[in-house]
């Protein structure tokens, strides 16, 4: 598994895809924050509320070839035939893209220093926050791996996933 989880995180970054997410995901919280603190709101917790929706770009772009580029490129069969089990190939494909989740959204502490700086902070809040955060995405990283392992283009994993989140978090907004 831990082969697995280092040869998709070293993925992300052999190929611009790593950079793009991580660039268009500090882009936009730092457009957030800013326009958070500039309202005078000294909480890191409202950037994180902001950048839900943009978990309908970064979750497929995560997961779009988890799946589908192995099984495009045949390399799912060697991954079959190799002394690792199907749920160990599965579990460090998903922890890859979970790992590069967590690092997108380790900016959110750079964020809360910051405001600890000036204003006293509640970490507790902050923490929670982050916590339902993550798990938000956990369970979106498994529906885009997927949507991934059911179709051989990548391109065609991240619209069905994007609609997908889409359609999701429309209906919980219309609730």
């Amino acid at each position: 598994m831990l082969a697995v989880f280092k040869r998709e995180l070293k993925s992300y970054f052999t190929s611009p895809t790593g950079y793009i997410l991580l660039s268009l995901y500090f882009f936009f919280t730092g457009i957030f924050f800013t326009q958070v603190f500039s309202y005078g709101v000294a909480d890191a917790t409202y950037v994180i509320l902001n950048t839900v929706l943009l978990l309908i770009i970064v979750i497929p772009l995560l997961t779009m070839r988890l799946m589908s580029e192995d099984r495009r490129q045949k390399v799912d069969q060697a991954l079959f035939t190799a002394p690792v089990s199907l749920t160990k190939i599965v579990l460090g494909k998903y922890f890859a893209a979970f790992a590069m989740f967590g690092l997108c959204n380790s900016l959110f502490i750079v964020y809360q220093i910051i405001l600890s700086v000036y204003v006293n902070m509640n970490w507790l809040y902050f923490l929670n926050c982050l916590l339902g955060y993550m798990l938000v995405g956990a369970g979106l990283i498994a529906m885009g791996m997927f949507v991934s392992s059911l179709t051989e283009s990548p391109i065609i994993s991240f619209i069905i996933t994007a609609a997908l989140l889409t359609i999701r978090f429309s209906l919980c907004i219309s609730s």
